[in-house]
């Protein structure tokens, strides 16, 4: 069965102001992505402002960090790199980061395998997959 994905988004030529304005109209909801065993490890806010220190974006900070071994946009976390169960980027991973509100709701997988189950859809996560697996439009803010 699928799960309800989030609302279709308008892309404009950036990333992140894409996502920022399709949840404007949903204030106070949080997206968070979760990974590893049980989805236990916190990998950040999809939704938060990039100078939020829990945004994927804000490259200053543990979660959108090129470093950090529990951001999606290090390319050598087990959240990005190829050969890791709990990739997004590996195509066949059986854990891959999973995107949910801030009540715990499902909305998804984000993952390069497109007949993965339950895989978050929508032009938005597909540059997504691209920013975080091919390390394209990453900003630097």
């Amino acid at each position: 069965m699928k799960h309800p994905t989030i609302i279709s988004l308008t892309l404009s030529a950036l990333l992140v102001p894409a996502f920022a304005l399709s949840f404007q109209s949903h204030p106070l909801e949080r997206y968070l992505f979760f990974g590893g065993d049980g989805y236990l490890q916190f990998l950040g806010c999809l939704d938060c402002k990039q100078s939020n220190r829990t945004s994927i974006y804000n490259n200053l900070e543990e979660y959108g960090s090129d470093f950090s071994q529990n951001s999606l946009m290090n390319p050598d976390s087990m959240y990005s790199k190829l050969g890791s169960v709990y990739s997004a980027c590996e195509p066949s991973a059986s854990y891959p980061p999973l995107l949910v509100d801030q009540d715990g709701v499902k909305y998804g997988f984000l993952t390069v395998n497109e007949s993965f189950e339950d895989r978050l859809e929508g032009g938005a996560f597909q540059l997504l997959i691209h920013q975080v697996c091919f390390n394209e439009t990453h900003q630097d803010n």
